[in-house]
Order: C-alpha cells, then sequence, then structure tokens
C-alpha cells in the first residue's frame, strides 16, 4: 500500500487561477489534480537538472569539499 499524499496549499494570483481552471475544464479534471500534474513534472524536472549538474560536477573532479 502506498503512503497517503501530502496536503500543500498554493494561492494563486486570479490571472494565473482563471488560466488553471480553463485547462482544468478542457481536460474534464479538477483543477487540484491538474494543479498536481503540473507541479510533479516541474518538481521532477528540476530534480532531474540537479541530479545532472551534480553528476557532471563530479566527472568535473568539483566536489564542494576544498573551500576556493
Amino acid at each position: 500500500m502506498s503512503e497517503p499524499l501530502k496536503s500543500v496549499h498554493v494561492r494563486l494570483d486570479p490571472p494565473l487561477h482563471a488560466a488553471v481552471k480553463v485547462m482544468s475544464q478542457a481536460q474534464k479534471i479538477e483543477v487540484s489534480q491538474l494543479c498536481e500534474e503540473i507541479i510533479r513534472e516541474a518538481v521532477l524536472g528540476k530534480f532531474h537538472l540537479l541530479k545532472v549538474a551534480v553528476d557532471e560536477m563530479g566527472r568535473l573532479g568539483l566536489s564542494g569539499i576544498e573551500r576556493d
């Protein structure tokens, strides 16, 4: 059984909320579900970039241990 999802509350500017509402209606899903998908994609994308940067720094011999 998977862990329960954590609750996050965000506040959106009215124009942004209106855009999300239109997008969710077009996809026939709830606003909260669309926001979850958007946040998941953004976080996973940024985390992937971070992991790639860390790997590249390791290949370059930059560990961050030495204080230049």
